[in-house]
């Protein structure tokens, strides 16, 4: 099946050296691994977070610190 969002929107594609990531996962340490394992790059210089504020917050903090 092919994306209807446009190739700087897939997640995982690196454009114009911006790389995206995103989860579908409702458990905050599953979507957190996910996104983590997405956006591995050698020369991250930093990340720009949003998130349902159904997460339970305090789990989705500990998740993403680790």
């Amino acid at each position: 099946m092919t994306s209807l969002l446009p190739e700087s929107m897939v997640s995982g594609s690196p454009v114009n050296g911006i790389v995206t990531a995103a989860s579908d996962y409702h458990d905050a340490t599953l979507a957190v691994a996910q996104l983590a394992a997405e956006m591995q790059h050698v020369s991250l210089g930093g990340v720009l977070f949003f998130c349902s504020a159904e997460y339970d917050l305090d789990t989705l903090g500990a998740a993403l610190s680790d």
